[in-house]
């Protein structure tokens, strides 16, 4: 039987198959990361999200990106990426809808 394991290649790095897909920022939401937190603020809400030192964040105009740094490639921070990936993404649609 073969086994194949995807890894999908983004900027040099490997990553979770959903962490693939950049997350849109939309207009007056902003994204910073602050030592060991990332801060996630609108004009009315703000959230604080633990942010793992073993992932970078890469913003592109309207779009936000996460990647494993290069000398973290095991199934354990591929599984880090993801979390953080869907939990960034979800914080981003509830501050966007006042749910917070």
């Amino acid at each position: 039987m073969l086994v194949v394991k995807f890894y999908a290649k983004f900027f040099n790095t490997y990553m979770s198959k959903i962490a693939r897909i950049p997350v849109k920022v939309p207009q007056g939401v902003n994204l910073t990361v602050i030592d060991n937190l990332i801060k996630i603020e609108s004009k009315s809400n703000t959230v604080l999200y633990p942010f793992n030192q073993i992932v970078e964040m890469i913003r592109d105009g309207e779009t936000v990106s996460f990647a494993l740094k290069q000398e973290s490639r095991n199934r354990t921070a591929r599984s880090i990426l993801g979390t953080l990936y869907a939990s960034i993404r979800r914080a981003i649609e509830d501050i966007q809808n006042k749910f917070t």
